[in-house]
C-alpha cells in the first residue's frame, strides 16, 4: 500500500510515469491480449505513432493525459492499468534481486552499446582525413 501512496504522490507531482517504471509493459501486455496492433492504438488514442512505439518501447515518459487515451482505446478504465502496474510491482518484489538486476543490465547493455556508435561517430569525425594530411600547415 505504502508503494501505491509514493507513486501517488509521483503523479501528482509530474504528472506523468517515469519511462524507468514498467507501465510500458501493462500497456503493451493488455494490447497485445486484445490483439490490438500499435497502429490501431495509435488510431483510436490520437497519438502519434513514433511517440507511443517509444512510450511501449519506455523510451519516453508517458504523461497522464496520454496514459488515459490510451486506457480508452484499450478499452479498459485507468485504474486497471494501475492495478497491472501494482501487479508487477508485486511480481518484481517476489522475485529475486537477480532477476531485477539483470533486467536492468540488459538495459544498460543496449544504452552502452548505443552510446559506442555515438563515441565511435564523434572520433570519427576528430580523425583528419588523409586529404587534410597531406596538406602543409
Amino acid at each position: 500500500m505504502q508503494q501505491l501512496q509514493y507513486f501517488a504522490i509521483f503523479i501528482k507531482k509530474y504528472h506523468k510515469f517515469p519511462k524507468t517504471n514498467f507501465m510500458q509493459l501493462i500497456i503493451k501486455e493488455v494490447r497485445e491480449s486484445k490483439k490490438l496492433t500499435q497502429d490501431e492504438i495509435v488510431e483510436l488514442s490520437g497519438i502519434k505513432k513514433r511517440t507511443y512505439v517509444d512510450y511501449e518501447n519506455g523510451k519516453s515518459d508517458i504523461p497522464l493525459s496520454k496514459l488515459q487515451n490510451i486506457a480508452n482505446a484499450l478499452k479498459v478504465n485507468l485504474f486497471e492499468l494501475f492495478e497491472g502496474y501494482n501487479e508487477t510491482l508485486a511480481e518484481m518484489s517476489q522475485n529475486s534481486l537477480l532477476t531485477k538486476l539483470q533486467f536492468e543490465n540488459e538495459a544498460l547493455r543496449k544504452e552502452n552499446a548505443e552510446l559506442k556508435k555515438d563515441k565511435a561517430f564523434l572520433q570519427s569525425l576528430l580523425k583528419p582525413n588523409d586529404h587534410d594530411k597531406s596538406q602543409p600547415a
